[in-house]
Protein backbone atom coordinates (compact mmCIF):
# COMPACT_ATOMS: atom_id res chain seq x y z
CA UNK A 1 0.00 0.00 0.00
CA UNK A 2 1.44 3.38 -0.96
CA UNK A 3 1.38 6.50 1.24
CA UNK A 4 -1.73 7.99 -0.37
CA UNK A 5 -3.70 4.78 -0.06
CA UNK A 6 -2.59 4.36 3.56
CA UNK A 7 -3.67 7.92 4.37
CA UNK A 8 -7.06 7.43 2.69
CA UNK A 9 -7.55 4.23 4.68
CA UNK A 10 -6.58 6.04 7.89
CA UNK A 11 -9.05 8.85 7.16
CA UNK A 12 -11.74 6.33 6.29
CA UNK A 13 -11.25 4.63 9.64
CA UNK A 14 -11.51 7.91 11.54
CA UNK A 15 -14.67 8.84 9.64
CA UNK A 16 -16.21 5.44 10.36
CA UNK A 17 -15.33 5.74 14.04
CA UNK A 18 -16.91 9.20 14.21
CA UNK A 19 -20.11 7.83 12.66
CA UNK A 20 -20.21 5.05 15.26
CA UNK A 21 -19.66 7.57 18.07
CA UNK A 22 -22.54 9.67 16.79
CA UNK A 23 -24.76 6.58 16.97
CA UNK A 24 -23.51 5.76 20.46
CA UNK A 25 -22.08 2.43 19.30
CA UNK A 26 -19.11 2.56 21.66
CA UNK A 27 -18.13 -1.10 21.25
CA UNK A 28 -17.76 -0.80 17.49
CA UNK A 29 -16.05 2.60 17.86
CA UNK A 30 -13.57 1.00 20.26
CA UNK A 31 -12.78 -1.73 17.76
CA UNK A 32 -12.19 0.79 14.97
CA UNK A 33 -10.10 2.97 17.29
CA UNK A 34 -7.75 0.06 17.96
CA UNK A 35 -7.26 -0.20 14.19
CA UNK A 36 -6.62 3.55 14.08
CA UNK A 37 -3.97 3.21 16.80
CA UNK A 38 -2.17 0.58 14.74
CA UNK A 39 -2.42 2.65 11.57
CA UNK A 40 -1.35 5.85 13.35
CA UNK A 41 2.06 4.42 14.14
CA UNK A 42 2.98 5.02 10.53
CA UNK A 43 2.56 8.78 11.12
CA UNK A 44 4.64 9.26 14.28
CA UNK A 45 4.21 9.43 18.01
CA UNK A 46 2.05 12.57 18.05
CA UNK A 47 -0.59 10.94 15.85
CA UNK A 48 -0.39 7.76 17.95
CA UNK A 49 -0.73 9.80 21.15
CA UNK A 50 -3.84 11.44 19.71
CA UNK A 51 -5.24 8.02 18.80
CA UNK A 52 -4.75 6.74 22.36
CA UNK A 53 -6.37 9.90 23.71
CA UNK A 54 -9.39 9.30 21.51
CA UNK A 55 -9.60 5.72 22.77
CA UNK A 56 -9.64 7.18 26.28
CA UNK A 57 -12.52 9.46 25.26
CA UNK A 58 -14.45 6.51 23.82
CA UNK A 59 -13.95 4.40 26.95
CA UNK A 60 -14.90 7.34 29.17
CA UNK A 61 -18.12 7.93 27.22
CA UNK A 62 -18.86 4.22 27.55
CA UNK A 63 -18.38 4.33 31.34
CA UNK A 64 -15.20 2.26 31.18
CA UNK A 65 -13.16 4.66 33.25
CA UNK A 66 -10.28 2.36 34.16
CA UNK A 67 -9.72 1.60 30.48
CA UNK A 68 -10.08 5.31 29.73
CA UNK A 69 -7.44 6.12 32.32
CA UNK A 70 -5.04 3.54 30.88
CA UNK A 71 -5.51 4.87 27.35
CA UNK A 72 -4.95 8.50 28.33
CA UNK A 73 -1.88 7.61 30.37
CA UNK A 74 -0.55 5.86 27.25
CA UNK A 75 -1.27 9.02 25.26
CA UNK A 76 0.65 11.09 27.81
CA UNK A 77 3.59 8.67 27.65
CA UNK A 78 3.70 9.04 23.87
CA UNK A 79 3.24 12.80 23.88
CA UNK A 80 5.71 14.44 21.53
CA UNK A 81 7.25 17.50 23.19
CA UNK A 82 8.74 18.56 19.86
CA UNK A 83 5.34 18.96 18.21
CA UNK A 84 3.40 22.16 17.62
CA UNK A 85 2.25 23.78 20.91
CA UNK A 86 3.55 20.92 23.09
CA UNK A 87 2.40 22.54 26.35
CA UNK A 88 -1.15 22.90 25.05
CA UNK A 89 -1.39 19.33 23.77
CA UNK A 90 0.13 17.94 26.98
CA UNK A 91 -2.20 20.09 29.10
CA UNK A 92 -5.18 18.79 27.11
CA UNK A 93 -4.17 15.21 27.85
CA UNK A 94 -3.53 15.99 31.51
CA UNK A 95 -6.91 17.67 31.85
CA UNK A 96 -8.60 14.71 30.15
CA UNK A 97 -6.95 12.41 32.69
CA UNK A 98 -8.00 14.68 35.58
CA UNK A 99 -11.63 14.51 34.43
CA UNK A 100 -11.48 10.71 34.20
CA UNK A 101 -9.97 10.46 37.69
CA UNK A 102 -12.62 12.80 39.09
CA UNK A 103 -15.31 10.57 37.57
CA UNK A 104 -13.81 7.74 39.64
CA UNK A 105 -13.92 9.94 42.79
CA UNK A 106 -10.12 10.04 42.83
CA UNK A 107 -10.09 13.73 43.61
CA UNK A 108 -6.60 13.92 45.13
CA UNK A 109 -5.02 12.72 41.89
CA UNK A 110 -7.47 14.63 39.73
CA UNK A 111 -6.68 17.94 41.42
CA UNK A 112 -2.93 17.38 41.30
CA UNK A 113 -2.91 16.47 37.61
CA UNK A 114 -5.44 19.19 36.84
CA UNK A 115 -3.25 21.82 38.49
CA UNK A 116 -0.34 20.71 36.33
CA UNK A 117 -2.57 20.98 33.27
CA UNK A 118 -3.51 24.54 34.28
CA UNK A 119 0.19 25.44 34.58
CA UNK A 120 0.77 24.13 31.05
CA UNK A 121 -2.33 25.86 29.65
CA UNK A 122 -1.17 29.12 31.27
CA UNK A 123 1.93 29.19 29.07
CA UNK A 124 -0.19 29.88 25.98
CA UNK A 125 -3.16 31.58 27.65
CA UNK A 126 -1.30 34.56 29.04
CA UNK A 127 -2.98 36.86 29.77
CA UNK A 128 -5.66 34.44 31.00
CA UNK A 129 -8.53 33.67 28.64
CA UNK A 130 -12.09 32.46 29.16
CA UNK A 131 -10.85 29.01 28.17
CA UNK A 132 -8.31 29.02 30.99
CA UNK A 133 -10.87 30.39 33.43
CA UNK A 134 -13.28 27.56 32.61
CA UNK A 135 -10.55 24.96 33.18
CA UNK A 136 -9.59 26.60 36.46
CA UNK A 137 -13.24 26.55 37.53
CA UNK A 138 -13.44 22.83 36.78
CA UNK A 139 -10.36 22.15 38.91
CA UNK A 140 -11.88 24.29 41.67
CA UNK A 141 -15.00 22.06 41.58
CA UNK A 142 -12.76 18.99 41.89
CA UNK A 143 -10.97 20.66 44.80
CA UNK A 144 -14.32 21.35 46.50
CA UNK A 145 -15.37 17.70 46.14
CA UNK A 146 -11.99 16.59 47.45
CA UNK A 147 -12.27 18.87 50.48
CA UNK A 148 -15.89 17.97 51.20
CA UNK A 149 -15.60 14.20 50.83
CA UNK A 150 -11.99 13.57 51.73
CA UNK A 151 -11.43 16.34 54.25
CA UNK A 152 -8.39 17.66 52.37
CA UNK A 153 -7.27 21.20 51.83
Amino acid sequence: MNKDEAWRQFCSLTNRRSELEEKGDWEAATSIQHEIIKASQRYGTQKTSQAWSRLGYIHHRNGQNELAEDAVRQAINLHDASGRNPEESLATLQFQLAEILATQNRFREAVSIGETAIENFSILHNPPTDFLASREAEIERMRAFRDKYLGEQ
